[in-house]
């Protein structure tokens, strides 16, 4: 006679754990395409000129990925760089902000910050902001 497996009592809660984290991961997927397509006028002012900039180099910046659970406005993957363009809103979630990005930096990710005052009145100093902590975190992971 064949002795059976014990099999863990857990199992139908672990399977069913991960069915649960399987769906959230394709929602969180969905809803970071939706941000795609409705973007804010200043996600949208910074990637047309993110876009143009990044063509001539290495960085590969996409808007709105899932990363570590968040949607972040744009990443960077191979530096671990994070973009985010913050609205006026903000100024009221200054500590929810904080935790996401300490979290973000548990994973790896160097978040920069700008607001939507920053994006319109001068773009390109943004932009350069950008590069500069791009090419600092590629001079690092590069070593």
């Amino acid at each position: 006679m064949k002795k059976r497996k014990k099999v863990s009592q857990n199992y139908g809660a672990r399977k069913k754990r991960s069915k649960c984290l399987k769906k959230r991961k394709r929602n969180k997927e969905k809803y970071a395409k939706k941000l795609r397509e409705r973007m804010t006028p200043a996600e949208n002012h910074l990637w047309g000129v993110l876009k143009k900039e990044q063509s001539g180099t290495s960085a590969d910046f996409q808007p709105q990925q899932v990363v570590a659970g968040y949607i972040p406005d744009f990443v960077e993957e191979d530096t671990k760089l994070i973009v985010e363009v913050d609205g006026p809103i903000h100024k009221y979630l200054r500590k929810r902000d904080e935790i996401r990005t300490q979290r973000l930096n548990l994973h790896g990710y160097k978040v920069i910050r700008f607001t939507n005052n920053e994006v319109f009145d001068n773009v390109h100093c943004v932009v350069k902001r950008i590069f500069v902590a791009y090419y600092d975190l590629l001079a690092v992971t590069d070593c």
